[in-house]
């Protein structure tokens, strides 16, 4: 029912495991897209080193009690959860790619320990965005 892939890097073996599904664990009609566009953020904000599971979990509709967020992005460095909605608390579709393109900046912050602000996020979303999109 979900979309699983494995990135394995180099003699290391550094593996990153990504999962794409819905809110209750159904497949998604772009899960595809969003597999490659994730594979080519990992490979842009140089994570290939790393190890970890990235879940990415789609809702049609805002998320859950944060209605005017349109990600989120929690977990541990070796284990990371990436929420994203379709459409925000007034029902306007929203560019996933977009808000998962300033989600990655989150993962990359914990793949390295580092605090997660906001401001890098927002500094740097729309050039990870811009570029992971003209590879897809």
């Amino acid at each position: 029912n979900q979309l699983q892939t494995k990135i394995f890097f180099g003699k290391n073996i550094m593996a990153i495991l990504i999962s794409i599904n819905g809110p209750r664990g159904g497949q998604l009609r772009d899960d595809y897209k969003l597999a490659r566009f994730v594979q080519e953020s990992i490979n842009i904000l140089n994570l290939e080193s790393y190890t970890f599971n990235l879940e990415v979990i789609v809702h049609p509709t805002y998320i859950r009690e944060d209605a005017e967020v349109l990600g989120l992005c929690w977990g541990e460095p070796n284990c990371i959860t990436v929420e994203l909605c379709r459409t925000d608390d007034l029902g306007e579709p929203q560019d996933i790619f977009q808000t998962l393109a300033h989600e990655m900046i989150h993962v990359r912050q914990m793949c390295k320990g580092e605090t997660m602000y906001e401001r890098p996020a927002l500094k740097h979303e729309s050039f990870l965005y811009e570029l992971a999109m003209e590879r897809l």
